[in-house]
């Protein structure tokens, strides 16, 4: 945030229209001073005073009010956060492919990006164990004999 004031005021606002303890504090002019912020004084103040508030908050909340407020605030999410995030499901983010060495589907993260006319598409599910040795013992230049040995011998695993 540097020196930047503007950025500052949104978070300053919010506080008081929520009537937080001590809100006023954050309407002092030391807080625009990047030196204060990183003080221990100032950090420890910043932080008895907005985590009394984001204690009685879920992520979610807070980061609609932040968002509202025109403050870069964000959570941190776990697997359980992503896969109910509004955002993701909204554009259909996750996507679900069947395995069947698992006998089910599995959801996964989905396209990381759009292009316009240019469509992403999943890719096959990751390969059991051993499911491709045969094939790339053969390009290898093994033969069938050879790689059925070292499989009996259990220096490769073919599934």
């Amino acid at each position: 945030m540097g020196s930047n004031k503007v950025m500052w005021d949104p978070f300053a606002q919010w506080m008081q229209e929520e009537n937080i303890e001590e809100w006023e504090a954050f309407q002092e002019d030391c807080w625009i001073e990047p030196a204060y912020r990183k003080s221990k004084a100032g950090y420890e103040r910043f932080c008895r005073i907005f985590e009394r508030y984001t204690l009685q908050q879920d992520k979610l909340t807070l980061y609609e009010k932040g968002q509202a407020h025109r403050v870069a605030l964000t959570p941190v999410s776990n697997g359980k956060d992503l896969l109910e995030n509004p955002q993701l499901n909204y554009r259909g983010f996750w996507q679900t492919l069947h395995h069947d060495n698992l006998g089910g589907d599995v959801t996964y993260p989905g396209a990381p990006y759009e292009f316009g006319e240019i469509q992403w598409r999943m890719g096959s599910p990751a390969p059991t164990f051993g499911q491709h040795t045969a094939e790339i013992m053969r390009e290898l230049g093994y033969d069938q004999d050879q790689i059925e040995n070292l499989a009996k011998e259990g220096i490769i695993h073919v599934g």
